[in-house]
Parts: structure tokens; sequence; C-alpha cells
């Protein structure tokens, strides 16, 4: 078997596993999730799921990355003269968009994306939302869109803990099933006329 062969068939098993742990943790919920029930649904061992996904945890994590990445894809395709009010309203749709069929998995998966990033923190993640939203409000804060004493990326930083509360809210059951866009909108708005005194 070569190397090529054997990455494909890794790749594979990693979705199988991947897939089967979305649906059981709909299924039965994140913390009552049983390992074996994964496995049996992938068609897989246990050791292979704990080669890919060292924990349940890391299946989460993988949920965070995978829905995060067309966020930030989006926002790296904008046009970087758009007012800072329509790139929030941007992101609230991509975020509404990628969260809207995983409701169920929200406040298990962004509990366990804040403590991973919170013991990550100072690292600047490539490619993740974080980082390109510093970039979005370091713009913002140039073309004097936002006037703050506040770094740019820690604004960033307050802003995704808007769409947290945002997310949170909808993912215990609070709003309408499509509310999710609406309330995402709402934060970047409160965030926008509140936290930075834009004008």
């Amino acid at each position: 078997m070569t190397a090529t062969t054997r990455d494909k068939q890794r790749e594979e098993s990693k979705e199988r596993l991947f897939h089967a742990a979305i649906e059981i943790f709909r299924r039965d919920g994140f913390r009552a999730a049983r390992v074996d029930d994964i496995t049996f649904v992938a068609g897989l061992s246990r050791t292979s799921f704990y080669f890919h996904f060292p924990t349940k945890d890391d299946v989460l994590i993988e949920l965070n990355r995978r829905l995060e990445e067309p966020v930030v894809r989006r926002l790296e395709a904008l046009d970087e003269a758009m007012p800072i009010a329509q790139v929030l309203a941007e992101v609230a749709e991509q975020l509404a968009t990628q969260w809207r069929e995983h409701r169920t998995l929200v406040i298990d998966a962004m509990t366990t994306g804040l403590r991973v990033e919170a013991e990550r923190f100072r690292e600047a993640r490539q490619g993740s939302l974080r980082e390109a939203l510093g970039k979005v409000f370091e713009r913002s804060v140039k073309k004097g869109e936002v006037q703050t004493t506040r770094a740019p990326a820690m604004l960033g930083e307050a802003y995704l803990l808007n769409c947290l509360a945002a997310l949170t809210m909808w993912g215990s059951g609070a709003g309408e099933d499509d509310g999710l866009k609406t309330s995402l909108q709402s934060a970047g708005e409160l965030f926008l006329r509140g936290a930075l005194n834009c004008s």
C-alpha cells in the first residue's frame, strides 16, 4: 500500500468518524454520546477514533474549524473599502448559514471552543476567524470608521463574544429557528453603537 493510498484511507476514516460523531451528538447529546456508538455508526474501531480525535472535544473543535473556514474565506474576499457595519452584517449572515443545522450542538461547541481558545489565546492561529476579524477592525480603525483606544484584535475578540452570546441564546432554544441571522446582526449593530462609538 502506497503512502498516498494510506493517507487517503486515513482521511476517509476521519471523515466517517467525524460525521458519525456529529450524528450521535445530535441524537444523544454531546455529554451522553459514547465513542462505541460513534465507531459502530462509522464502522471503524475505537483505536481509529482515538487516532483521529483524542477526545470527543476534538470532534467539536473540528466542527468549529470547519464552520469557521467559509466565514474567513468570505471575509477575506470582501472589498477592503466596505464599511464595517456591512462587513459585520456579512459575518452575521455567514455565521448563521454555517451554524443553522447545528443548533443542538452550539452550546457544547462554543464552550469547548472557548476553553481551547483560552488555552491558546496568545497564538494567532493562521486562517482563524479571530485573525481575520482583527484585520477587519485594523482597516476600520485606519479608515476612521471606528474611534477607539483598544487594539483592533481586542475589538475582534469583543465582537466575537457578542456573536457567541447570540449563538448561545439561539442554541439554548431562545428565539425562532430562523432568527439566528437577525440575532447575529443585532449583536453586531449593538456592538458598533455601544462599544465602538462609531459615527
